[in-house]
């Protein structure tokens, strides 16, 4: 089917039989789709033809994919309870914050608590079908447990081990040997910028997105970093 369309999902290219998946997994039914969802007469009629053929995205799909941010989505998508059936995740830290950083519906700031927790998965529980260029030789990796700050709503959040020693990613990358896992440093690490720390004056995320508030008009563009968890502490002023 190498002449099927690809199928945008959170704003995600997918190739069809995959997107199709995320799809179903997101709206349940088609008729939801259909009712949510403006896209061509054609990709329609496309899409309800497939859509009973089409399976249940499953997490080892998920890790397949080598794009992060196609498996932020798919994990998304998937559903908690079925993430936790398929991997078995085992709890490695909770860390609870006290905020005020969301805005409520009069469009003021509200003292709420965050909970984060930190699950380590097992490699040897995804390897078949994990392609070789990330996977480093069916290495562990992380799931971020949390809720969305303006729905409530739980999601899951793929996190590398960035607390390996080896460790190519994150804004402190472990030196010696593994460090202790962090579910704040998680979070902080799943929000990317291309500013330095010192230029910062503060950082909102709305969702996906993420607004940095220079100190100075006039500042050097840096290669793109995931912020580190001092900042996240001390630089995210409002989330929704």
């Amino acid at each position: 089917m190498a002449d099927q369309p690809k199928i945008v999902v959170d704003r995600y290219k997918f190739d069809f039989t995959i997107g199709l998946k995320i799809m179903k997994a997101k709206y349940k039914d088609f008729k939801t789709f259909e009712d949510k969802c403006y896209i061509s007469k054609a990709l329609m009629k496309t899409i309800k033809e497939e859509w009973p053929k089409a399976g249940n995205i499953t997490v080892q799909e998920a890790l397949g994919l080598e794009n992060i941010e196609a498996r932020r989505i798919c994990f998304r998508h998937i559903g908690v309870d079925n993430v936790f059936k398929e991997l078995e995740p085992e709890l490695v830290d909770t860390q609870v914050l006290d905020k005020n950083t969301k805005v409520n519906a009069e469009g003021k700031l509200e003292k709420f608590q965050d909970t984060y927790e930190l699950y380590k998965v097992k490699g040897e529980k995804v390897l078949q079908g994990i392609t070789e260029n990330w996977r480093r030789g069916g290495a562990d990796f992380f799931i971020l447990r949390c809720k969305c700050t303006s729905s409530d709503r739980e999601y899951l959040i793929y996190i590398q081990d960035i607390w390996a020693a080896n460790a190519r990613f994150g804004s402190n990358p472990g030196t010696g040997a593994q460090r202790k896992p962090d579910a704040i440093e998680a979070v902080a690490w799943t929000i990317q910028v291309e500013v330095e720390a010192d230029d910062i004056e503060y950082i909102i995320r709305q969702g996906d997105c993420i607004i940095v508030k220079t100190k100075k008009e006039k500042y050097k563009k840096c290669t793109q970093r995931h912020i580190s968890k001092k900042e996240y502490l001390e630089k995210v002023r409002f989330e929704s």
